[in-house]
């Protein structure tokens, strides 16, 4: 009897004990839950490094266009600070360097023309200073007009000023500095040749007295 009864209760406290969970059924949820919650974080993601890239993108061409125009400004300033150091270029502008050439021109070929036809005149005759003075003129005009409207030649003239226009100049005091050491050595070297040719010359009076 006493078997019966504790086997009795043993059934019965089997009976009242609770299910015990499924573990594999547990782990495959968890493994579902973070199945399910990888492609959210990487949908989150996505966006995140598509946006990184655009703001990259963007601070990218601002920087290209903020180099972009510290150049252009750098440009202007170096032009109006050489604007500045030649007034008359920045006023006049470099064309009218390229007709004050031609004009320099005229004069050049009157000079020479006056000089040229008064020296064959006076073969023949006394010549006539206002004859000539007039066919001088006259000739100065019409050569630097044709060499004006020669465009090879005024684009030649044109390139020279140009490249005129950027040479830096020295100022006042470094063409003064440049005039002393300059002069300093001149003397110098005339004084070191002086000596030398005042020794060799006793040597050689040495030489030929004995």
């Amino acid at each position: 009897m006493a078997d019966e009864n504790e086997t009795d209760r043993d059934d019965q406290d089997d009976d009242d004990a609770p299910p015990a969970p499924a573990s594999g059924s547990s782990a495959n949820d968890d493994g579902d839950d973070g199945d399910d919650e990888s492609p959210r974080a990487a949908a989150k993601s996505a966006p995140a490094s598509d946006d990184d890239d655009v703001d990259d993108d963007q601070r990218t061409r601002a920087e290209e266009r903020e180099l972009q125009r510290d150049a252009e400004q750098q440009a202007q300033e170096a032009e109006n600070l050489r604007d500045d150091e030649l007034p008359i270029a920045g006023l006049l502008g470099l064309e009218r360097w390229v007709q004050f050439a031609f004009v320099a021109l005229a004069v050049f070929i009157v000079y020479v023309t006056d000089k040229l036809v008064t020296f064959v005149w006076e073969f023949w005759a006394e010549p006539s200073d206002t004859i000539v003075t007039a066919i001088a003129v006259a000739l100065g005009l019409a050569g630097s007009f044709l060499a004006y409207q020669n465009d090879r030649f005024r684009d030649f003239c044109t390139e020279v000023v140009t490249e005129l226009s950027k040479v830096t100049w020295p100022t006042r005091e470094e063409t003064w500095y440049s005039t002393l050491v300059v002069l300093t050595a001149s003397f110098i070297a005339a004084v070191y040749t002086g000596m030398f040719d005042a020794i060799w010359s006793a040597v050689t009076d040495l030489i030929y007295s004995a």
